[in-house]
């Protein structure tokens, strides 16, 4: 299983191979705007905040993982 970050998918080297279509990790809805290396999944800006309070997101912050958030990839 991958290990990492939270990043934009805009620029990155992912975003060539991602699916607009695949849900958000928190929310379920489509056009994610960044990746999640950890889990291997996209994640709107929106739902970061809420993902680092769960289970899953918290061993983001305990392995130090750097957390990248760009809001202004969110459409309003």
């Amino acid at each position: 299983m991958p290990c990492g970050g939270i990043f934009p998918i805009k620029g990155s080297y992912i975003e060539k191979h991602y699916d607009p279509k695949h849900p958000c990790w928190v929310c379920g809805k489509p056009d994610c705007t960044h990746f999640c290396e950890e889990w291997d999944t996209g994640i709107h800006a929106k739902c970061v905040a809420d993902f680092l309070k769960s289970e899953e997101g918290s061993c983001m912050t305990l392995h130090g993982h750097t957390i990248i958030v760009d809001y202004s990839l969110e459409t309003p």
